[in-house]
């Protein structure tokens, strides 16, 4: 984003100093790299007062954010290149609040050009007045000169009648006015027509013909024509003896330099709604992470618990509630994962019309009595390219959301469509061919302001301890990651319609529905057990030991290879990943080299695999028996080989 900029920018570290990033426009308006140097040494640059003076080192306006906390805006300095080139800059800085503490942001532009522009239109003035006063009194309005130039000047009366006007100005009211005014010709009656745009013009010339000089920027122009901005400089109008006769100005038009800044504005605005989300997602992502954690030990025992036989009725339905509520935890680590973006996807072909067909009985009983179903999709839907089971969760959040946006009843209607995108779409799709999910209620819908809001992470209208708020973020982050994108229309008392484009895929399409688990039978064998969490590592020992499994512990990377070298052999290694000595992955590496028919699986709290050997089998926790013992029954197939 930096390097598509059109003016210079300097990143530097508060206290310090230092300056940490430039894009390649600052390089090519300085002439050199700055990166290393820190506030001391800033006197080392090329800054030149108007006497030829250097700057010193505090005096730049970067050491001037950094230090002392200054704002400041568009300050002039001449700058002297390595090559021994001058280069007239306009400098701004101040201090930002970035996720990792204070910098200051030093902008700078390149203003040679406009210098010597402003530079001659300050002479232009000069000649004007005395040269509109000699014409006045010799009938003559306007010299070569001030025809010659692009800047648009006039000269009005206290009539508000034109006394002169060059032809740049005469063309410009023209292009923007729809008349072309002359000298003679009063302003306000040329615009009697637009009534609207006379008052704007009498305004801004009865200061000027009241004695005010000023500068002010403001727009003019007939919309149906064109609209832009102008610095118009106003001065009073004097004849030879030094009385005023009028008002005359002098005009340029602004607009490009002020959609850069507000361009430059934008730029910077969205820089730090990406370092606050950049901020929110890792800290989701630590939090996700060490619930998971905790969720271990419930789940786990709960499941060990569920397997007893000596369970009363009653006490096995309140173990099953338990086991819900640990599962219901469970997905709500997974929606916070998808919004952090830190749950990965095992994204492939899906049929979606077979997914939606397939939930059609769990929407119903989740939607109720009161709410009428309708499902509408096509014979023929190429596939989908998206994680089945996101998918699905994705689904049911949509209808979980329609359901209570009906609490009188209505109609949810779930369909599908092949649609071909083109450039310009309403969900801001990359043009190419997609299958549009559509979700759509006769609820109590949305206003403006609340669907501009609706995929914010915890936002929800449900009312205290009804929502979440991390529904539709799930969703927008699913179909963000698949490469598709979501489009909300909603309407106040009419509805709602949610739509997901996911791009289509053109592999073989994967199952929409998982198949029947089989039974998981006895196992026999020794595994050796790697944790740091000591209420994990208990649940996971009694789960391997309840398959059969011989458990060998150990709390840490360092004491699992003493334990591996003090026995003659362990056939399955089951090991946390982010460990404070050495990770998961560094000791798997250094098992599988020392000890090649030892089968690895890593466990861990993050659901993504990063970091990790593609070849190492993964289980996220919390896991239950089953998801246990089927992992290690399919590491210990595998036969790695050393390296």
């Amino acid at each position: 984003m930096l390097e598509e900029m059109p003016v210079g920018v300097i990143l530097a570290s508060v206290p310090s100093g230092e300056l940490i990033l430039y894009n390649r426009r600052a390089e090519e308006i300085l002439g050199h790299s700055v990166l290393g140097r820190v506030a001391d040494e800033y006197d080392t640059y090329g800054g030149v007062h108007p006497d030829g003076r250097p700057y010193s080192a505090e005096e730049y306006p970067t050491a001037r954010a950094v230090l002392h906390g200054e704002t400041i805006a568009d300050h002039p300095m001449r700058y002297r290149r390595p090559d021994g080139t001058f280069v007239e800059l306009l400098i701004s800085a101040r201090r930002i609040e970035t996720a990792n503490g204070l910098v200051a942001v030093c902008t700078f532009e390149d203003v040679s050009e406009l210098r010597g522009v402003q530079a001659s239109l300050q002479a232009l003035n000069a000649e004007l007045e005395r040269r509109v006063a000699d014409a006045l009194a010799e009938r003559k309005i306007f010299a070569d000169i001030v025809e010659s130039t692009d800047a648009f000047i006039q000269a009005a009366d206290f009539e508000f009648r034109w006394l002169a006007i060059n032809d740049a100005s005469a063309s410009e009211f023209e292009r923007i006015f729809g008349v072309r005014p002359k000298v003679g010709d009063s302003m306000l009656d040329v615009l009697r027509d637009k009534p609207e745009h006379q008052a704007a013009v009498r305004e801004v010339w009865a200061r000027a013909l009241a004695g005010e000089e000023f500068t002010e920027i403001d727009e003019f122009g007939d919309p149906s024509l064109d609209r832009r901005y102008y610095e118009m400089n106003f001065n009073t109008l004097r004849n030879d003896a030094g009385e005023a006769i009028g008002a005359f100005q002098v005009v340029y038009d602004v607009t490009d330099r002020l959609r850069r800044q507000n361009e430059l504005e934008q730029t910077q605005a969205a820089l730090r709604e990406a370092q606050k989300l950049e901020a929110m997602g890792q800290l989701t992502g630590g939090v996700a992470h060490d619930f998971n954690n905790l969720l271990m030990p419930i789940l786990g025992g709960l499941d060990i618990l569920q397997r007893s036989s000596r369970l009363s009725p009653r006490e096995r339905k309140l173990l099953d509630g338990a086991i819900q509520s640990a599962e219901r935890a469970k997905a709500l680590v997974q929606r916070l994962l998808a919004f952090a973006r830190r749950q990965p996807l095992q994204a492939g072909p899906v049929d979606v019309a077979a997914a939606i067909q397939a939930m059609g009985e769990l929407i119903g009983s989740t939607t109720g009595p009161q709410i009428s179903v309708s499902i509408d999709t096509p014979p023929i839907l190429p596939p989908a390219h998206v994680d089945a089971n996101q998918l699905e969760m994705a689904i049911l959040n949509l209808a979980v959301n329609a359901r209570d946006a009906m609490p009188t009843g209505g109609t949810l209607r779930l369909s599908a469509t092949a649609e071909w995108v083109a450039a310009g779409h309403r969900a801001g799709l990359a043009p190419g061919n997609y299958v549009c999910i559509s979700v759509s209620d006769t609820g109590e819908g949305m206003d403006e302001a609340t669907r501009a809001r609706a995929v914010e992470p915890f936002f929800s209208t449900k009312g205290l301890g009804r929502g979440t708020g991390l529904g539709l973020s799930m969703v927008h982050g699913l179909v963000a990651q698949c490469g598709g994108g979501l489009h909300i229309s909603s309407r106040v008392g009419l509805g709602t319609n949610v739509e997901m484009f996911l791009p289509v895929s053109h592999g073989q399409r994967q199952p929409t529905l998982p198949s029947e688990e089989t039974a998981v039978g006895p196992a026999h064998g020794r595994v050796l057990l790697v944790d740091d969490d000591p209420g994990v590592r208990a649940t996971t020992r009694n789960m391997l030991e309840m398959l059969g499994y011989e458990v060998l512990e150990a709390a840490s990377g360092p004491e699992a290879l003493e334990v591996m070298g003090s026995h003659a052999s362990v056939d399955a290694l089951v090991t946390d990943h982010l460990m404070p000595d050495m990770t998961g992955d560094a000791l798997s590496r250094i098992v599988r080299r020392r000890w090649p028919s030892t089968g690895v699986l890593i466990v861990s709290g993050y659901a993504e695999a990063e970091g990790l050997a593609p070849d190492l089998a993964h289980l996220a926790k919390p896991f239950r028996i089953d998801e246990l013992a089927r992992a290690l029954r399919a590491v210990s197939s595998v036969h790695p080989s050393k390296g």
